[in-house]
């Protein structure tokens, strides 16, 4: 706001979810009444997870994937998403969803060799809370 400049933000929102109770990375794109998934293929069991689009405005419980019906709105959110994940360094979704699984598999190992190593009073506090939680 300062010398007459404003503020620019996207006309968009994107979340990415990778997570214990998710098979696979999951990323999304929310602009006007659409919302796109997309999930992530580097797992070859889920490379025929196709994406999905919803209409929020007349299905705000996500009921109906409409993906088929309109697909120029689905390569449009799939660039929208991709350009960002190039922009900010990323790649695109599916190298992204590769980088979070191998460090998710890092940290697994990691946690192993702990609990192997009788080094596991951090991590049984950590994995008890979870699972409290749940």
């Amino acid at each position: 706001f300062i010398n007459g400049e404003t503020n620019k933000h996207p006309d968009y929102i994107t979340s990415q979810y990778h997570s214990l109770k998710a098979n696979t990375g999951s990323f999304m794109v929310r602009k006007g009444k659409w919302k796109y998934i997309q999930y992530g293929h580097y797992l070859s069991a889920f490379k025929n997870y196709k994406p999905q689009l919803f209409d929020i405005k007349n299905d705000p419980y996500e009921m109906k994937n409409v993906a088929n019906e309109n697909q120029d709105i689905v390569n449009k959110m799939m660039k929208v998403l991709n350009d960002l994940l190039r922009e900010t360094g990323g790649g695109d979704y599916n190298y992204l969803d590769q980088k979070c699984e191998n460090e998710g598999k890092e940290w697994f190992k990691r946690w192993q060799n702990e609990i192997n190593n009788g080094n596991s009073n951090e991590w049984k506090e950590y994995v008890s809370a979870v699972y409290t939680m749940m």
